[in-house]
């Protein structure tokens, strides 16, 4: 399925304090480089210790995201159409997840 302009959009503009030096024109030529994801209600989107190289911006749905101390997994974090993960993964020297993001709504 096709990203909405909006999502594409939403993206962009997370990622411009990345490319301050990029001209928009530039960034705007990035998005054939996006693409859509389906996960069903219970996957696992990202786990702890996967490669972390991506961002995902939530288009439709639910996600949470999970962190583990001593054991115990807490939602930390409840992430809405229209919001944003991976960030970090993309601007730091973390090569790997280190909180779990999981879907929890079906997918139209």
């Amino acid at each position: 399925s096709a990203l909405s302009e909006h999502t594409i959009s939403v993206a962009l503009r997370h990622l411009r304090p990345l490319c301050t030096d990029v001209p928009p024109i530039t960034i705007a030529r990035l998005c054939p480089i996006f693409h859509a994801a389906v996960f069903e209600a219970g996957s696992t989107i990202v786990d702890i210790g996967e490669p972390a190289a991506d961002m995902y911006v939530i288009q439709t749905g639910v996600a949470f995201k999970i962190e583990i101390h001593d054991g115990v997994e807490s939602v930390v974090d409840t992430i809405g159409p229209g919001q944003v993960f991976g960030v970090e993964s993309l601007r730091s020297e973390k090569t790997a997840w280190q909180s779990k993001v999981y879907n929890d709504t079906p997918q139209p």
